[in-house]
């Protein structure tokens, strides 16, 4: 079974394979859905510094009569990109700390020492706590996608 989608959580607990898909091809990707995340944001990197280079060779060049409006719609596009874009990097910080902690408190939750307490609550706070992580990643992941498809929309 193949399944196409943007929700982490579904792809975490339902997939064994990943692909890969772009550039008209489809791969076996070897990563998991973190190594994924840092894969974007390692080319987002890579764009933004070919983009920083790409400015400085066009610094002091002659420019064409037409070229300001053009200019300004890359400007207009951009500013409504930037916003998105720091959201999206912000989205991802706070996904890459709760995944932290959720794998500190998974740990914790598999310490057989915490089931053998008489004093049930503090199992009992854990697993609350467990629940409630889980579900602000889910809110999370889920503004962090809309950015997502928000920024491939052209004219964004």
């Amino acid at each position: 079974m193949i399944i196409v989608s943007h929700d982490r959580h579904l792809l975490r607990t339902t997939a064994d394979t990943l692909y890969l898909v772009g550039n008209g091809q489809a791969q076996i990707y070897d990563g998991d859905l973190d190594e994924y995340a840092a894969l974007l944001a390692q080319q987002k990197n890579e764009q933004k510094a070919a983009q920083r280079d790409e400015d400085k060779k066009s610094t002091g060049r002659a420019t064409r009569v037409d070229a300001p409006a053009a200019n300004s719609e890359d400007k207009t596009g951009s500013e409504k990109r930037k916003p998105l874009i720091k959201e999206a990097e912000k989205l991802e910080r706070q996904i890459a700390s709760l995944q932290q902690e959720k794998t500190l408190l998974d740990a914790r939750i598999a310490d057989p020492a915490l089931y053998s307490a008489t004093d049930k609550s503090l199992l009992e706070d854990l697993l609350k706590h467990q629940s409630e992580l889980q579900r602000s990643t889910e809110n999370v992941e889920a503004r962090w996608l809309e950015i997502q498809e928000s920024l491939e929309t052209p004219g964004i």
